[in-house]
């Protein structure tokens, strides 16, 4: 049924989101962990590499960070020293990620030795919402052991998009997704009009998700989930599966919505093959009965028939009884 797709849905996106974003994670503490980054920022720290040598630190950057851009939908990956300068980007321009190096306090947590995520926020200078992971590098080449810079995951809002959108077309062919926060501001954009482009951080919604999904989403309450039904955003009666999830280290809610007239259109679909499925049996039953009637009927009538004969002394109807002689059932015998 749609109510079980639509709660199998739900589940499935919640453990897409928890791996992409774990797995993220333990990307960013393989990635510090490379001899190639933690002696290249070392270096690049001194101020004193030569030209030739900060190439070569580079090269070195982009043969090792390229690889999970490539493979996980990562927007970018940049490196910051250990004054919070950005000193190496894989895709971005250096000078478009400074100011959210100086706004974000994500960077200094990771400076203090904490991975964390920071929240989906507007960078103008991008032009794009992003998510940023941030991840202490440590030294290399002596015993202390404060960090020297940090290594960040840029995750742009089209991949946000994509982790929550991921096969809603499957479950309905008017299917809807999105995350909220606990006041009803998009985190993604949706499916369906109003707010397929450029929703997200701007657009919040003023239905009955909010009201049932807010208080949790803002609990951090990850068990809960709940099914129903209720006015959409675009005014149409939806079957809504709602749970809290997590973006980063950040509390939402994921909402998929299937229009009300399409569960009951399938309802109605089961209930017309019901129908046309009985009708056959039906008729199908009846023309076995009446070849079974037939079959029993009209031996019968010729045996009858003998029977009157041979009570007139007429013994003349052999080949009329012989018909039936060779059957092995009560007539035959």
């Amino acid at each position: 049924s749609i109510l079980d797709k639509s709660r199998l849905y739900g589940e499935m996106a919640n453990e897409r989101l928890n791996t992409y974003f774990d797995s993220r994670e333990i990307d960013a503490i393989t990635l510090v962990a490379s001899k190639d980054v933690q002696q290249g920022l070392e270096a690049l720290n001194t101020f004193n590499a030569s030209k030739e040598e900060v190439e070569t630190i580079e090269a070195d950057f982009k043969g090792l960070l390229e690889i999970p851009v490539m493979s996980y939908g990562i927007t970018d990956i940049f490196i910051t020293n250990k004054y919070g300068e950005v000193i190496y980007s894989l895709n971005y321009n250096k000078l478009d990620l400074a100011p959210l190096v100086v706004s974000q306090d994500f960077m200094g947590n990771a400076m203090a030795g904490q991975q964390n995520w920071s929240t989906l926020f507007r960078n103008s200078f991008l032009n794009d919402n992003i998510l940023v992971l941030s991840t202490p590098i440590q030294p290399y080449t002596n015993q202390d052991t404060s960090p020297i810079g940090t290594l960040n995951m840029v995750i742009n809002q089209e991949t946000l998009n994509g982790l929550v959108h991921q096969g809603i077309t499957s479950l309905a062919a008017n299917g809807d997704a999105y995350i909220i926060n606990g006041e009803g501001l998009l985190m993604t954009d949706t499916m369906l009009p109003l707010y397929v482009e450029e929703a997200a951080l701007v657009e919040t919604l003023e239905t009955d998700v909010v009201q049932l999904l807010g208080p949790a989403i803002r609990m951090g309450d990850l068990a809960f989930n709940t099914t129903e039904t209720y006015t959409s955003y675009s005014g149409e009666e939806v079957l809504g599966t709602m749970f809290v999830t997590q973006v980063g280290d950040m509390p939402v809610g994921m909402v998929t919505e299937v229009e009300t007239s399409e569960v009951f259109g399938v309802v109605s679909d089961l209930k017309s093959t019901l129908t046309m499925i009985s009708g056959a049996v039906l008729a199908l039953s009846l023309l076995i009965a009446s070849i079974i009637s037939l079959s029993i009927s009209q031996p019968i009538e010729r045996i009858m028939r003998s029977i009157n004969k041979i009570s007139n002394f007429d013994l003349s109807s052999y080949n009329e009884r012989g018909m039936d002689y060779h059957r092995k059932d009560e007539i035959g015998d």
